[in-house]
């Protein structure tokens, strides 16, 4: 009996261990994977495991086969990404030498790096050093490139150490304007200096001489204005002129760094030097000189608020005394809106308020167009039928007598051939799926439909084009049979009847460039058959002295035939010879004359035997 509980119990015992077992080892597991999760491997096979267009790949898990694992990274690197490339390389970093991919998994490492390197490279190129020492700190211990990933980091925080010593220094002396100092500093780096280091110096050397520049216009501008500005009464407008073009001038120099708070500070202060001649000259009732004066004050510069009135009552007076633009923009009507909303708060007690009040129907009706124009112009942009002639509804409540009646109506034209264009468009594009067959019919069929797109519709032209096209179409197919004929006959030698063929391709036609450059192929060819054995038998002839008979015979090969070139050439060549011949001939004559005459003369006494001394 206790021998029984004794095997019970243990039975018991071993029972519960194998349960405890089972759920320690789920947990286990985990834990074997979360510490997994956290070493650097799991990164690489998450990226793996990611959805890709490699196939199979999307289908990775946690305990997949290494060679597959290391083909879907082989795979996504292709692309030269760095996430892609770093993946890879985690990925391989940790398999031990002796595993069977071993040499596959060192190609693959080295290219990956390679590839690495080269994109850490390029941001060292971009002036970001930081982040190419962060890539390339990327490359571990054990990888064959860590000695080159290792010197580059070297190298490039080097220069950074160098550029950053004379930093700071380079600051100050443009701030303090110190352009030999600034110079001086630059040429503490190394003469010999690498691609970073030279790209350093250029860009420090343009601000220096930007710098420069900028300063000298500045002090050209500060020049045209008088130092003391308590000027007598009489030349107040010449002092609100030469100030005002200080401030133009000023706000077109280029804002640089150093320069820059400079400039603001004395536009701001040139600005309210306008602002108390604007206001000198509104207590003495010049509101002429006052506006001319504060309309020099750019935008951004707050007024005290009787100048504030002032400055919107002038630009009021200006949008309501000049026509408006014919083409209106959003800054037109922003300039319309923030201008109403400004004088309207103009109080009933300002010397302006009468005037104004005056401006305010012109400017709400030409605020009230601009607005409906462009409310139309967002509708009519959706290109449909019901939209457009939506926004051409809306456009023509706009009466002739309005501010924007005329760009209005070219809105309405505009929108006018877009609805015609989407009315048409359905013939158009049925006509073409008919002309896709390619068939006859098919493109006899398309051409009638496309030629219900009457003249003066806005899709005229695309359907001319096309019916143009279905027609070239047309006639390729009937006359294509036609010219493969011909080109049949001129293989079997039978030139005449492959001309004969040919011509039946009328002008006009598709195929007549082509059947023309065949015919002519031919003729040429025929001609040549035809002439070459006169033009040989008359070289002959030539050959053996005969050259009145070489000629005659060479004279009958016609103008216009292939070989009258060559024939004239020849003939040109024997007619020379000829007459050479001819006047040598004549000279030989010529002499034989000439000693008959001397043979009869000598039989002749000379006069002074005959008649003496």
């Amino acid at each position: 009996m206790t021998g029984f509980r004794k095997t019970v119990s243990r039975s018991r015992i071993g029972s519960r261990l194998i349960q405890g077992a089972k759920r320690l080892g789920v947990p286990l597991l985990w834990v074997g994977v979360i510490a997994f999760c956290g070493g650097t491997g799991y990164s690489a096979f998450c990226w793996l495991a990611a959805p890709s267009g490699n196939t199979g790949c999307d289908r990775l898990w946690l305990f997949s086969p290494d060679a597959d694992k290391l083909f879907c990274a082989e795979q996504a690197a292709r692309s030269k990404k760095a996430d892609q490339l770093l993946a890879g390389l985690r990925l391989v970093d940790g398999w031990p030498s002796d595993h069977p991919l071993h040499r596959e998994v060192a190609k693959l490492q080295r290219e990956w790096t390679q590839a690495l390197l080269a994109i850490a490279a390029q941001k060292a190129s971009n002036n970001d050093l930081k982040g190419a020492i962060q890539f390339a700190k990327q490359v571990s211990a054990n990888n064959p490139l860590y000695k080159e990933a290792q010197k580059n980091i070297s190298d490039w925080e080097n220069n950074l150490k160098q550029v950053k010593a004379i930093e700071s220094d380079l600051r100050v002396a443009l701030w303090s304007r110190d352009w030999t100092k600034a110079e001086a500093l630059l040429q503490q780096l190394p003469a010999q200096k690498n691609d970073y280091l030279q790209r350093q110096v250029n860009r420090w050397e343009e601000q220096i001489a930007t710098e420069q520049i900028a300063y000298q216009q500045f002090e050209q501008v500060r020049q045209l204005v008088t130092p003391d500005p308590a000027n007598p009464q009489g030349k107040i407008e010449e002092d609100a002129t030469k100030i005002g073009e200080a401030i133009r001038m000023a706000m077109q120099i280029c804002p640089n760094q150093y320069s820059r708070i400079d400039i603001q500070n004395s536009i701001e202060r040139w600005s309210w030097l306008l602002a108390e001649i604007a206001r000198t000259r509104l207590k003495q009732g010049d509101v002429e000189a006052a506006i001319a004066a504060i309309q020099w004050i750019p935008d951004h510069i707050s007024l005290p608020h009787d100048l504030n009135q002032l400055l919107w009552f002038a630009r009021a007076r200006t949008l309501a005394t000049n026509p408006p633009p014919k083409i209106p923009t959003q800054a037109d009507l922003w300039s319309v809106l923030t201008t109403l909303a400004a004088i309207r708060q103009i109080p009933a007690n300002s010397p302006f308020h009468t005037q104004v009040q005056s401006y305010l129907p012109q400017l709400e009706a030409r605020l009230q167009d601009m607005t409906q124009l462009t409310l139309a112009q967002a509708v009519g942009s959706v290109q449909q039928l019901p939209t457009l002639m939506l926004a051409t509804q809306m456009a023509q409540t706009i009466t002739p007598d309005r501010p924007h009646r005329i760009y209005g109506q070219s809105l309405i034209a505009e929108w006018r051939q877009g609805m015609e264009r989407a009315e048409d468009r359905p013939y158009l594009y049925g006509a073409q799926q008919l002309a896709a067959s390619g068939k006859i019919p098919d493109l006899q069929a398309a051409i009638a439909q496309a030629s219900q797109i009457s003249l003066g519709r806005a899709l005229r032209p695309d359907a001319q084009a096309a019916i143009f096209t279905w027609q070239q179409k047309i006639q390729t197919i009937e006359d294509r049979p036609v010219l493969e004929q011909a080109r049949s006959l001129a293989k079997q030698g039978k030139l005449p009847a492959a001309i004969a063929s040919a011509q039946q391709i009328a002008a006009g036609r598709a195929l007549y460039p082509e059947a023309q450059a065949a015919i002519q192929t031919w003729t040429v060819t025929l001609q040549t058959a035809e002439d070459q054995p006169i033009l040989k038998q008359a070289n002959a002839l030539a050959d053996q002295g005969d050259l009145g008979a070489a000629l005659d015979l060479a004279y009958q090969i016609a103008p216009g035939r292939a070989l009258y070139d060559q024939a004239q050439t020849a003939i040109a060549r024997w007619s020379a010879k000829l007459e050479a011949t001819h006047r040598s001939r004549r000279f030989a004559r010529f002499q034989d004359d000439d000693r008959r005459y001397l043979d009869n003369f000598r039989d002749y006494p000379p006069p002074y035997f005959r008649y003496g001394r």
